[in-house]
C-alpha cells in the first residue's frame, strides 16, 4: 500500500516538474528573436529530415523481406509495419512543412 502511494507521489512529482518546464520553454520562446527562432526552426528541420530518412530506409528493409518471402522474418507483421512508417512519415512530413513555411516567413 505505502509503494503504491510513493509511486503516486513521484508521478504526481513528475507532472509538476513537466508543467513547470513547459511553462519555461514557452515563456523563453516568447521572448526569442527572429534569429534564434529560425536557428531552432532550423536544428528542428534537420532533426526531422534525418527521421524520415531513417523511417525510409526501414521500410524499404521491410518491402524487401516481403518481396523476398524471407522465412526467418514475422511476414504477417511487415504490411502493418510498413503502413505505421507510412503514418508517421506522413505526420513528420506535415511538421517539417510547417517549419520550413515558418522559416521562410520570418525572412
Amino acid at each position: 500500500m505505502f509503494r503504491i502511494l510513493e509511486n503516486d507521489s513521484s508521478r504526481l512529482t513528475d507532472v509538476v516538474r513537466r508543467k513547470e518546464r513547459r511553462k519555461f520553454k514557452s515563456a523563453r520562446r516568447q521572448s526569442e528573436s527572429a534569429s534564434e527562432k529560425k536557428e531552432r526552426l532550423l536544428r528542428h528541420v534537420k532533426h526531422l529530415k534525418a527521421s524520415i530518412g531513417i523511417y525510409e530506409a526501414r521500410q524499404s528493409r521491410f518491402r524487401e523481406w516481403l518481396d523476398a518471402g524471407d522465412t526467418s522474418k514475422n511476414l504477417h507483421l511487415i504490411p502493418y509495419s510498413i503502413e505505421l512508417l507510412d503514418v508517421k512519415m506522413r505526420r513528420l512530413w506535415r511538421a517539417l512543412r510547417r517549419d520550413e513555411k515558418n522559416i521562410n516567413s520570418l525572412q
